[in-house]
């Protein structure tokens, strides 16, 4: 009877090895298989940028430091399923390598410009990644933030001594409006040192993590391909350099970043966006990431396009839905016009997470 039971127990032992090698690449939760084209070969892609709860457990294991919002160690109270923001470009590599070590089949790293755009307009050259026209009930930029606080029209104060208004008071309505066109008056002047940005509820909204949203929150904003907030949000690192054309860091070779933020105009925040970048020691308070994943038995699956291709891409093991997929490996392109682009709902996930 012992001797059966030693087999049975191999045989499972022998199973469960194997399960770990071939069915996890069936149930690899949180990513979306984004098909090669053209020079863009096939990756997996998060459905979702990475959150303040997956961040945690990235902290929690391996003691890396706290984005400087977080207090006692934890992000604020109800935005376990908001994109983590203040995370440089090089911690962003940090939790990829993380990743790696948890999942050893597949390399974790940070999507390149050329797969960031084709994942965001699955090929089909859109400036938004529901197509080109505006809407502003897909997702969260700057008006959101103005129409929010304009409908409670607090009391504000310039905060910063270089202001030409330090100490004054005044109801919000008297600092910003929304003009015909969308576009907010007074958010920001830096030479007066005047506008919503210099006051003490700007403050207050940074301290807190700055004006995100959930991850989920605009399924009505998703990409062909079933990816979210890639409108929005906050800007995603990516691993290309490029020379800025935009910003401070204009004229800097940095890392670009793509997609816009609760921040940011509606213009910035289109796919067709170019020259916006940041340097990859700093962390931005409306800055935050997405992971590539890539089989490891796909070694090629890498586009070059100036990239650190040592760079390993993290992937989110679980969506903020509790949503799986597979990642096998696959590379993108920027915007191919040749072939035709998939259709919506094609070789997806099951979108969760905005």
């Amino acid at each position: 009877m012992k001797k059966y039971f030693a087999i049975f127990s191999f045989i499972v032992l022998v199973v469960c090895l194997l399960c770990n090698t071939t069915v996890f690449a069936d149930n690899f939760a949180g990513f979306i298989k984004i098909p090669a084209n053209g020079s863009i070969k096939e990756f997996y892609i998060g459905q979702y940028p990475v959150t303040n709860s997956e961040y945690k457990s990235f902290i929690d294991s391996t003691g890396s430091k706290a984005p400087n919002y977080w207090k006692g160690g934890t992000y604020p109270n109800g935005k376990s399923n908001h994109p983590v923001i203040f995370v440089s470009y090089n911690d962003a590599l940090a939790y990829c390598k993380w990743l790696e070590k948890k999942y050893p089949n597949y390399s974790f790293r940070l999507p390149t410009v050329s797969e960031w755009e084709y994942a965001a307009s699955g090929g089909r050259g859109y400036a938004f990644p529901w197509g080109n026209q505006m809407n502003e009930n897909n997702f969260n930029y700057n008006k959101l933030v103005a129409s929010v606080y304009l409908k409670q029209n607090p009391t504000v104060t310039y905060n910063n001594q270089k202001s030409t208004s330090y100490g004054q008071s005044m109801p919000l309505n008297k600092v910003i409006s929304i003009n015909p066109n969308g576009g907010i008056n007074g958010w920001i002047d830096h030479k007066k040192y005047t506008g919503f940005v210099y006051t003490d509820l700007f403050k207050k909204l940074m301290d807190n993590g700055g004006y995100t949203t959930p991850v989920n929150q605009y399924p009505s904003g998703k990409s062909p391909f079933g990816v979210y907030d890639m409108s929005g949000n906050v800007w995603e690192w990516t691993s290309s350099q490029i020379t800025a054309t935009n910003g401070a860091e204009k004229g800097q070779t940095v890392y670009a970043v793509k997609g816009g933020s609760w921040y940011a105009n509606a213009n910035s925040c289109k796919i067709t966006m170019q020259g916006e970048g940041r340097r990859p020691n700093t962390g931005y308070n409306t800055v935050g990431f997405r992971v590539v994943a890539v089989n490891k038995s796909n070694s090629t699956s890498y586009n070059t396009e100036n990239n650190n291709t040592n760079i390993t891409r993290k992937a989110p093991t679980t969506n903020s839905q509790g949503k799986q997929f597979n990642p096998n490996g696959q590379n993108q392109k920027k915007r191919p016009d040749k072939k035709p682009p998939l259709k919506p709902g094609e070789n997806k996930t099951p979108a969760n997470w905005n």
